[in-house]
Protein backbone atom coordinates (compact mmCIF):
# COMPACT_ATOMS: atom_id res chain seq x y z
CA UNK A 1 0.00 0.00 0.00
CA UNK A 2 1.17 3.27 -0.76
CA UNK A 3 2.33 6.10 1.77
CA UNK A 4 -0.49 8.21 0.48
CA UNK A 5 -3.05 5.37 1.25
CA UNK A 6 -1.69 4.61 4.60
CA UNK A 7 -1.32 8.39 5.64
CA UNK A 8 -4.83 8.86 5.01
CA UNK A 9 -6.47 5.76 6.47
CA UNK A 10 -3.90 6.19 9.45
CA UNK A 11 -5.12 9.83 10.08
CA UNK A 12 -8.58 8.72 9.75
CA UNK A 13 -8.79 6.11 12.49
CA UNK A 14 -6.46 8.47 14.60
CA UNK A 15 -8.75 11.77 14.11
CA UNK A 16 -11.74 9.71 14.67
CA UNK A 17 -10.79 8.47 18.09
CA UNK A 18 -9.92 12.30 18.67
CA UNK A 19 -12.91 13.30 17.77
CA UNK A 20 -14.85 10.54 19.29
CA UNK A 21 -13.25 11.30 22.53
CA UNK A 22 -14.59 14.76 22.41
CA UNK A 23 -18.03 14.33 21.56
CA UNK A 24 -18.18 11.83 24.28
CA UNK A 25 -17.10 14.87 26.62
CA UNK A 26 -19.61 16.98 25.18
CA UNK A 27 -22.44 14.79 25.02
CA UNK A 28 -21.93 13.01 28.70
CA UNK A 29 -20.23 15.79 30.69
CA UNK A 30 -22.51 15.16 33.69
CA UNK A 31 -20.61 11.85 34.30
CA UNK A 32 -17.11 13.21 33.55
CA UNK A 33 -17.37 16.25 36.57
CA UNK A 34 -18.27 13.37 38.91
CA UNK A 35 -14.86 11.70 38.70
CA UNK A 36 -12.41 14.92 37.73
CA UNK A 37 -10.16 15.90 40.15
CA UNK A 38 -11.07 18.02 42.99
CA UNK A 39 -8.58 20.49 41.98
CA UNK A 40 -9.90 21.27 38.05
CA UNK A 41 -11.26 24.59 38.04
CA UNK A 42 -14.87 25.34 37.20
CA UNK A 43 -15.08 21.55 35.42
CA UNK A 44 -18.73 22.22 33.67
CA UNK A 45 -16.31 24.90 31.73
CA UNK A 46 -13.18 23.03 31.67
CA UNK A 47 -15.07 19.64 30.13
CA UNK A 48 -16.65 21.74 27.43
CA UNK A 49 -13.56 23.44 26.10
CA UNK A 50 -11.41 19.93 26.64
CA UNK A 51 -14.59 18.61 24.50
CA UNK A 52 -14.17 21.21 21.74
CA UNK A 53 -10.33 21.23 21.49
CA UNK A 54 -10.70 17.15 20.92
CA UNK A 55 -12.93 17.72 18.17
CA UNK A 56 -10.89 20.28 16.33
CA UNK A 57 -7.71 18.51 17.26
CA UNK A 58 -9.98 15.04 15.35
CA UNK A 59 -11.18 17.21 12.57
CA UNK A 60 -7.69 18.87 11.76
CA UNK A 61 -5.68 15.31 11.72
CA UNK A 62 -8.68 13.83 9.66
CA UNK A 63 -8.82 16.67 6.73
CA UNK A 64 -4.89 16.88 7.06
CA UNK A 65 -4.45 20.74 7.51
CA UNK A 66 -1.98 21.92 10.45
CA UNK A 67 -1.01 18.45 11.68
CA UNK A 68 2.13 19.89 13.39
CA UNK A 69 0.21 22.26 15.26
CA UNK A 70 -2.61 19.46 15.80
CA UNK A 71 -0.54 17.42 16.75
CA UNK A 72 1.75 19.80 19.25
CA UNK A 73 -1.24 20.79 21.16
CA UNK A 74 -3.05 17.42 21.44
CA UNK A 75 -0.01 15.78 22.59
CA UNK A 76 0.56 19.20 25.08
CA UNK A 77 -2.99 18.08 26.25
CA UNK A 78 -2.37 14.26 26.53
CA UNK A 79 0.71 15.00 28.70
CA UNK A 80 -1.51 17.14 31.37
CA UNK A 81 -4.34 14.07 30.75
CA UNK A 82 -1.22 11.73 31.79
CA UNK A 83 0.59 13.92 34.85
CA UNK A 84 -2.48 16.09 36.13
CA UNK A 85 -5.62 13.43 35.99
CA UNK A 86 -4.67 9.98 35.55
CA UNK A 87 -1.34 9.27 38.10
CA UNK A 88 -2.76 11.39 41.01
CA UNK A 89 -5.88 9.52 40.41
CA UNK A 90 -4.07 6.21 41.70
CA UNK A 91 -3.45 7.89 44.79
CA UNK A 92 -7.11 10.02 45.72
CA UNK A 93 -10.31 8.25 44.51
CA UNK A 94 -13.02 10.87 43.65
CA UNK A 95 -15.98 11.33 45.49
CA UNK A 96 -18.14 10.43 42.89
CA UNK A 97 -16.63 6.65 42.91
CA UNK A 98 -18.62 4.37 45.39
CA UNK A 99 -16.14 1.51 47.56
CA UNK A 100 -17.62 -1.13 45.65
CA UNK A 101 -16.86 -0.05 42.49
CA UNK A 102 -13.10 1.34 42.98
CA UNK A 103 -11.33 -1.72 41.34
CA UNK A 104 -13.48 -0.63 38.27
CA UNK A 105 -11.87 2.78 39.23
CA UNK A 106 -8.53 1.55 38.62
CA UNK A 107 -8.88 -0.59 35.85
CA UNK A 108 -9.79 2.42 33.82
CA UNK A 109 -7.78 4.53 34.90
CA UNK A 110 -4.78 2.15 33.89
CA UNK A 111 -6.47 1.37 30.75
CA UNK A 112 -7.14 5.19 30.19
CA UNK A 113 -3.51 5.57 31.01
CA UNK A 114 -1.74 3.52 28.41
CA UNK A 115 -4.30 4.64 25.86
CA UNK A 116 -2.83 7.93 26.48
CA UNK A 117 0.45 7.30 26.27
CA UNK A 118 0.58 5.53 22.87
CA UNK A 119 -1.63 8.49 21.28
CA UNK A 120 1.01 10.66 22.82
CA UNK A 121 3.60 8.54 21.03
CA UNK A 122 1.62 9.17 17.69
CA UNK A 123 1.43 12.67 18.75
CA UNK A 124 4.97 12.80 18.59
CA UNK A 125 5.73 10.88 15.55
CA UNK A 126 2.93 13.13 13.42
CA UNK A 127 4.59 15.85 14.30
CA UNK A 128 7.68 15.46 11.70
CA UNK A 129 4.79 13.38 9.87
CA UNK A 130 4.95 13.98 5.53
CA UNK A 131 1.69 14.59 4.16
CA UNK A 132 0.26 12.16 1.60
CA UNK A 133 -1.32 13.93 -1.57
CA UNK A 134 -5.51 12.66 -0.02
CA UNK A 135 -4.64 16.28 2.41
CA UNK A 136 -6.01 18.90 3.01
CA UNK A 137 -3.21 20.78 3.10
CA UNK A 138 -1.40 19.28 0.51
CA UNK A 139 -4.15 20.00 -1.63
CA UNK A 140 -4.16 23.59 -0.77
CA UNK A 141 -0.86 23.78 -1.54
CA UNK A 142 -0.65 22.50 -5.11
CA UNK A 143 -3.99 25.54 -5.86
CA UNK A 144 -0.78 28.15 -4.93
CA UNK A 145 -2.76 28.37 -0.84
CA UNK A 146 0.41 27.95 1.87
CA UNK A 147 -1.03 27.43 5.19
CA UNK A 148 1.95 26.38 6.74
CA UNK A 149 4.41 28.39 5.71
CA UNK A 150 6.98 27.01 8.38
CA UNK A 151 6.91 23.59 6.29
CA UNK A 152 8.52 25.21 3.30
CA UNK A 153 10.15 22.02 0.76
CA UNK A 154 13.90 21.84 1.35
CA UNK A 155 15.56 22.01 -1.93
CA UNK A 156 19.11 20.70 -2.18
CA UNK A 157 21.81 22.94 -3.38
CA UNK A 158 24.19 21.65 -5.72
CA UNK A 159 27.73 22.07 -4.16
CA UNK A 160 30.32 24.69 -5.39
CA UNK A 161 32.83 23.70 -7.73
CA UNK A 162 36.36 25.43 -6.59
CA UNK A 163 38.26 24.35 -9.42
CA UNK A 164 40.27 26.94 -11.02
CA UNK A 165 39.03 28.11 -14.56
CA UNK A 166 41.36 27.37 -17.59
CA UNK A 167 42.34 30.86 -19.71
CA UNK A 168 43.44 29.80 -22.81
Amino acid sequence: MSHDYTDVIARAFFGFLFFSLGLDLLLSGDFHMDVLPWWIPTPGITIIGCGMLLILGGTLIILGVWLQIAAAVLGFFLAFSITGIYLPGFMDIPVGVRVEAEWLWFLLLKSNLMRDLSLLGACIYLFNHELGKFSLEVYLRGAGIELTPWRKAQTETPPTQNEPSSSL
